[in-house]
């Protein structure tokens, strides 16, 4: 997590004594994607994704719970999960198993 929490620090050049919120973001980020994912334990592959997350996450602050903004006549769709991120999780989803009702009344 402090490789990441380096990592994370040194894209948002963010400032000294943000490690706090800095490290609730990555631990949000990686539940997010474990949840999304199915998974229990964060494959090395996925560890970009978090960051990717949790700088996004940083950078939203503020415009929790918008799902548009328009500025300057500009209007901003905002996703909860960008499709970018999504692609790279779909690749590490685990299937999911199920019972099927199929043919049942």
């Amino acid at each position: 997590m402090n490789e990441m929490l380096s990592t994370l620090q040194t894209i948002l050049g963010a400032a000294e004594g943000e490690e706090a919120l800095l490290g609730v973001l990555l631990s949000q980020a990686e539940a997010t994607v474990l949840a999304v994912t199915g998974r229990e334990e964060l494959p090395e592959g996925l560890r970009g994704a978090v960051i990717d997350l949790a700088a996004m996450r940083y950078n939203r602050r503020g415009t929790e719970g918008e799902s548009a903004r328009t500025e300057g006549g500009v209007t901003s769709k905002i996703e909860a999960l960008p499709e970018d991120i999504r692609r790279q999780l779909r690749q590490y989803t685990l299937a999911r198993a199920g019972v099927s009702r199929c043919g049942q009344g």
